[in-house]
């Protein structure tokens, strides 16, 4: 809604969200609240008139795939300003930067109507992301791997349905379903926490939740190593618990230690446990 409320051709239309029906596990990824009676008079009056709409649910603008301006082939990612300063061309190859979305709204828009813009009278909105990015994201994990699935079809059979999860659902009864980096990264997401880095030229954009420390933070339980391997590749630090951890001070590491599919070193056998 922010970026249609600049254009104040809009301001007499009542602005709806609806998600597209090709991809089954992402059906309301956006979506319309209702306050009204259940029936086709009703609808019509929401829709038409406004009368019982009250407000949508909208995934971020920076995931899509040409939000901001950009180059692909020259990993340039850049906002309509820089754009403009550029000429519209790529500074690095020097061919012609593939324009996004907020650059048309720039074009569009009012010229009192800076971005951040606020319609007085306009509906209320929810920015969310779909449950199984959440998890994802919290965890530092794949969203359509099997640790993000089964960690998904346990919140969806203990908690009830993905709405309730990621907007009613206490934060307490969701770290007892699915372990404190998932609820964190919920309660994060419900206040607007969230670090956004905007699609652009045909890639998608990504949502961060948390960050390497938050994570080092939360998933604090000790680790243990085994005699044979403790000193003998990188000493371990006091409570060190996270692979995080070894993928940011121990990058040369050719152990499995942390997923790498290197041949493991005869100096580096690690064994690592929960108590």
């Amino acid at each position: 809604p922010p970026m249609n409320w600049r254009v104040a051709a809009l301001d007499r239309f009542h602005l709806i969200s609806n998600s597209d029906a090709h991809s089954p596990a992402k059906l309301g990824r956006e979506a319309n609240l209702f306050d009204m009676e259940l029936s086709f008079q009703g609808l019509a009056g929401a829709v038409q008139k406004g009368k019982g709409l009250a407000g949508t649910i909208e995934f971020f603008p920076e995931e899509g795939k040409y939000h901001f301006d950009g180059h692909r082939k020259c990993r340039l990612c850049i906002s309509p300003q820089e754009t403009a300063k550029y000429g519209g061309r790529c500074p690095v190859c020097g061919k012609k930067i593939t324009i996004g979305v907020l650059n048309r709204i720039e074009q569009l828009a009012d010229a009192d109507r800076e971005e951040g813009f606020i319609l007085p009278e306009g509906r209320p909105f929810e920015s969310l992301v779909p449950l199984p990015e959440v998890i994802g994201a919290s965890m530092g994990i794949s969203a359509a791997g099997k640790k993000a699935v089964e960690t998904y079809e346990r919140m969806i059979g203990n908690l009830g349905p993905e709405f309730a999860i990621l907007r009613e659902v206490p934060v307490e009864d969701i770290r007892k379903a699915a372990g404190p980096l998932v609820a964190e990264g919920i309660r994060r997401l419900r206040e607007g926490k969230v670090e956004r880095t905007p699609g652009f030229d045909g890639e998608y954009g990504k949502i961060g939740l948390l960050t390497p420390e938050s994570t080092a933070r939360l998933d604090c339980s000790p680790r243990r190593t085994s005699a044979a391997w403790r000193g003998r590749c990188h000493s371990l630090p006091p409570r060190c618990c996270c692979l995080w951890y070894y993928r940011e001070h121990f990058p040369c590491c050719r152990c499995n230690l942390y997923g790498n599919r290197t041949r493991r070193t005869a100096a580096c056998q690690p064994f690592l446990w929960r108590e």
